[in-house]
């Protein structure tokens, strides 16, 4: 349906008759260099941000900040609608310098309160946002400057909803057996990190480690923590660090395995990645 992309915003109005049948591109575990809002329309389905599972209702809005790992899961091949728009947080600088429309993405806890239920936002509106957005004349100029002009209004709903949620929720630890195992790798991206360790500093089998973490996240303890430093080794890159200092500092050892697995993930070389300004 609509879609639009360019370096600092993207936004897409999608609609998938059999889900279950199609590769859907959220359906697999996967992070965002820019900030995202999801607004599902219709389908049976379930969002998972890092170990914590939510439900969605048609008029449930996600937001994940950047980095965030999360993904959709599918309950039924029901018709599967969604409208989501991803930002650059260097869009808001001028009107927004302090960034206090961002603090519904960044000042919580990973994978914790990232969902608003109709009840509890104001739906109407952000979708009549979103549906301006939608039905913007279809040429690039128009559609940029139907974005950018329903961005701030979207941003200012999400951010007085977040204010007037109950504070315990936002400062909880995510609800799930992986929860803590998951904030201590995000803690220590940079640090030595291993199955031996992670058994060891929580009290349980290698074997059953991966067992709790893949359900809870969709991935192996090795497949997060890799996608994970790779994420923070291109923001090091995007800030003009050299690939073999984003290489160390986001933990990998080895460069021929980081240069590997950071072209395999992104689909351009360390030192291109300087150059890709959006995903």
């Amino acid at each position: 349906m609509f879609s639009y992309n360019d370096e600092n915003i993207n936004f897409h109005h999608s609609f998938d008759t059999h889900p279950t049948e199609n590769n859907i591109s959220d359906s697999t575990i996967h992070a965002h260099k820019k900030h995202e809002i999801f607004y599902f329309l219709q389908g049976k389905a379930s969002y998972l941000v890092e170990g914590h599972i939510y439900k969605l209702f048609p008029g449930s809005i996600m937001i994940m900040r950047s980095g965030e790992l999360h993904k959709v899961e599918i309950k039924a091949d029901a018709p599967y609608e969604r409208m989501v728009l991803h930002f650059d947080e260097a869009i808001i600088d001028f009107i927004d310098p302090e960034h206090k429309l961002l603090e519904p993405f960044c000042s919580r806890p990973l994978g914790v309160g990232n969902l608003f239920l109709p009840n509890g936002i104001r739906t109407s509106h952000i979708y009549e946002c979103m549906k301006s957005i939608d039905s913007a004349p279809e040429n690039n100029e128009m559609r940029k400057l139907a974005i950018s002009a329903n961005l701030f209004s979207i941003l200012y709903e999400i951010k007085m909803a977040y204010l007037e949620r109950d504070n315990e929720l936002l400062n909880k630890k995510a609800v799930s057996p992986a929860g803590e195992i998951i904030e201590f790798i995000n803690a220590n991206l940079g640090a030595e990190l291993s199955l031996e360790l992670l058994s060891s500093k929580f009290f349980i089998s290698k074997n059953h480690l991966n067992r709790v973490f893949k359900t809870s996240t969709g991935v192996t303890v090795w497949e997060y923590i890799k996608l994970k430093r790779l994420m923070l080794a291109r923001s090091h890159i995007l800030e003009g660090a050299s690939a073999s200092a984003a290489c160390e500092n986001s933990g990998f050892k080895d460069y021929s395995a980081f240069f590997r697995a950071y072209k395999k993930q992104f689909g351009v070389s360390p030192r291109e990645g300087a150059l890709v300004k959006h995903q």
